[in-house]
This record gives structure tokens, C-alpha cells and sequence, in this order.
């Protein structure tokens, strides 16, 4: 049996590293991809629970009301979602890269000019079965675990100063419109959607 000298195996060792080191990227981000795909399934399944929602709601998607209850904690009081121990986290809400969260949050955002906000006069509801919905956007990679988004988060703050920011995957942020389809939009495009009369964030205009 030929044995290895000790060069030999040096060089050996040397050409593991360099193909490892080659790999490494690949491997990175094929994860990356892989999140990013999950995070795309958990939006299109929250996107039916909301629709399941607003079929029984006027056409109306779950909304902030006047005690400042969350459209997360109404779709969990209300059976659309599992309810855990408010200690867990629903794992239709969460996003691989998002920041680490327990209880009733969420890593997708609503889009607040969809469901209203009544902090504000300016911003009301808008009922989502009724709407012209592969334009606008419903729902969006939050940031940290904001519930809601709208056009003043469109800044390189808020899309891309770290991973737990909007754009979180891949320097894309994944989005859903009111038909149901989800796409990864970029941080770039994202940030011209400043206007919110921009049928992106409005069907009616």
C-alpha cells in the first residue's frame, strides 16, 4: 500500500481548503435563497387567512381599532390564526431573517393603507376584495416586527442598514400584493415607492 508523504498530504489539505473556500459563498447563498422561499409560503398563507378574514368582514382586511388591538392579535382572538401560549411565536408570522421575537408579532407588515389607521383621519380602510390587486401591495418583509408599512419607510434606514431591516433577503424585501402573488422586490425599486397615492400602496388612485 502507497503511503502519503507528508507534502502529499499538505497538498491534499491545501486543495480541501481552496475548494471549501470556493464553496463557501455558493452554500451561503443557497441558504439565503432557501429563507427567502420560506418566508414567500408563510406570506401567501397569511395572505388566504386575511382574505378568509374579510370574506366574513365586510371585505375588510383585520385593522388597528380605536384600543390600538393589532390585526395580529384580532386574527388569533378570532380563530383565523392558532392562538399559542403567548409566550411562542405563530409560525405563519415569522421570517427566517427576522429579528427573534416571542408572542403574538410578526416579521410581514400590512399595508396601512389597506386596513386604516385611526390615529390618523387621513387613512381609512379600504375594503381588499373589492380592490384591483395585482398592483398594490398587502403585505411586506416588516421592520423589526412592525405590523404595519407604508410609503414613509422607504428610506435606506429602514430597507437596508442590516439584516433584521426590510430588504432582508438578498437586498430584496418579499411582497404581497391583494391577488395572492408574492414577488421579491429590491431594495432599489422599493425605495421610489415614496408617494402614497402610488397605486402600489393605493387602489384607488
Amino acid at each position: 500500500m502507497k503511503k502519503f508523504t507528508l507534502i502529499e498530504l499538505l497538498v491534499v489539505i491545501a486543495i480541501i481548503g481552496i475548494l471549501a473556500t470556493l464553496l463557501m459563498p455558493s452554500l451561503g447563498k443557497a441558504r439565503l435563497k432557501a429563507q427567502q422561499a420560506l418566508c414567500m409560503s408563510n406570506q401567501r398563507q397569511l395572505a388566504l387567512v386575511i382574505h378568509s378574514y374579510a370574506q366574513e368582514n365586510k371585505s375588510y382586511a383585520p385593522s388597528f381599532d380605536t384600543e390600538g388591538v393589532s390585526w395580529v392579535r384580532k386574527l388569533t382572538s378570532n380563530n383565523y390564526l392558532s392562538n399559542p401560549e403567548s409566550d411562542k411565536s405563530i409560525p405563519v408570522l415569522t421570517c427566517p431573517n427576522g429579528v427573534p421575537m416571542t408572542g403574538k408579532k410578526t416579521h410581514s407588515a400590512l399595508n396601512v393603507y389597506l386596513i386604516g389607521d385611526p390615529r390618523n383621519a387621513g387613512i381609512a380602510a379600504t375594503p381588499i376584495l373589492s380592490a384591483s390587486g395585482s398592483e398594490t401591495l398587502l403585505l411586506m418583509d416588516s421592520y423589526s416586527f412592525w405590523s404595519t408599512t407604508r410609503n414613509s419607510h422607504m428610506t435606506p434606514a429602514y430597507l437596508t442598514t442590516d439584516q433584521w431591516h426590510i430588504a432582508r433577503h438578498l437586498q430584496k424585501a418579499n411582497s404581497t400584493y391583494i391577488d395572492g402573488h408574492v414577488e421579491a422586490k429590491s431594495a432599489s425599486y422599493l425605495l421610489t415607492k415614496t408617494n402614497r397615492l402610488d397605486t402600489f400602496w393605493n387602489p384607488e388612485n
